[in-house]
């Protein structure tokens, strides 16, 4: 037969071939079941030739293929669909072979799609809950620093005024102490400055003729250098040099006894004319009953070179500290630092 005569593929033809074959395979069971029944006892239980019991026989049902030729797994003509995807895929065979899909299919898609909606939900809220408190965790923690800092700003400022009042630069306190924030709600600050008021009251004042004066030169370090050298220099050291020993006790002597060290500028308002020329206008101090003020001047500090190897200081320097120092030469020609003079030892 010619390819151009040769019958084409259809569907009904596949289906008439599907239906021959369950046909032929019922009629080859009936035969079975026909021999089978022969050799079998009768229902009241006698036996046959064979030997064996007879009974209600069982109808097996005819397997049925899926597709048109022997060992295929092919679903229903022209769909293209093994038996295995069909069956993942929601559809279910046919008596004829054909696949038509099951009403459950679409159900178990939109129950797999509403808990994978469920499931992208649940994870976004999740998410978001998080940010949600990591914003809040962040805010609170801001919140505490501000706090915090405002807290030890409001302790150094009243630090600080404690010091001015200790000096008994009660305005100076004051304004520093009502500069806080929140000093209307500070009670600690508020009670400062009503204890500096009444202070202020009891205050006595001192005028720049009541001040005591008083000055040091260079102070010596080792006196046998300074005063045990050639008379003529010696005399002069004696006269006028006080030792370091005899300084401090000196100045712990005069702190005892109510001396108060103040600034020349304590006693002046500096204020200048139009022509650019200062003048100074004399003012009072105020200080506690018992106290007397007085101002320490220091001569030569310009350290001369005369006084080196005399037992004195040689000039003043920084320390590591960035705080004044003096510096003093040994005989070998090293240095040393230390507070060796006045303004290291009245810091």
């Amino acid at each position: 037969m010619s390819y151009d005569n040769r019958r084409p593929y259809s569907s009904n033809r596949f289906s008439k071939e599907i239906e021959e074959i369950h046909e032929r395979r019922e009629a080859e069971a009936a035969k079975k079941k026909r021999q089978q029944s022969a050799g079998k006892r009768t229902a009241t239980g006698r036996k046959t030739t064979s030997g064996r019991k007879t009974g209600t026989a069982r109808t097996r049902r005819p397997s049925r293929s899926y597709s048109g030729t022997a060992g295929t797994r092919t679903a229903a003509a022209g769909t293209g669909r093994t038996y295995s995807s069909a069956r993942r895929q929601g559809y279910t065979p046919g008596r004829t072979g054909t696949v038509r899909r099951t009403p459950s299919y679409g159900k178990r898609k939109r129950k797999r799609d509403t808990g994978r909606r469920i499931r992208i939900l649940g994870a976004a809220v999740v998410l978001l809950l998080f940010f949600v408190i990591g914003i809040m965790i962040h805010r609170k923690y801001m919140a505490h620093l501000a706090v915090v800092k405002k807290e030890e700003v409001r302790k150094e400022t009243l630090k600080e005024a404690e010091i001015l009042a200790q000096g008994y630069d009660y305005e100076a306190a004051i304004q520093k102490a009502m500069g806080i924030d929140n000093y209307a709600e500070n009670q600690e600050a508020r009670e400062a400055v009503a204890g500096w008021k009444d202070e202020m009251n009891e205050l006595v004042e001192f005028t720049v003729e009541d001040v005591t004066h008083i000055f040091y030169h260079t102070l010596v370090r080792e006196p046998e250098l300074a005063f045990e050298c050639a008379p003529s220099i010696a005399e002069g050291f004696k006269k006028w040099m006080t030792t370091i020993e005899e300084f401090n006790r000196i100045t712990e002597t005069m702190y005892r006894e109510g001396y108060v060290l103040c600034s020349l500028y304590d006693f002046f308002d500096e204020i200048y004319d139009v022509d650019g020329v200062p003048h100074f206008s004399p003012k009072s101090v105020y200080l506690p009953e018992g106290k007397k003020p007085f101002i320490l001047s220091l001569d030569d500090l310009s350290y001369y070179h005369t006084y080196t190897g005399h037992g004195m200081a040689t000039k003043l320097v920084l320390d590591d500290e960035g705080k004044v120092t003096c510096q003093y030469e040994l005989e070998d020609g090293s240095v040393e630092t230390g507070s060796f003079d006045c303004v290291p030892l009245i810091d």
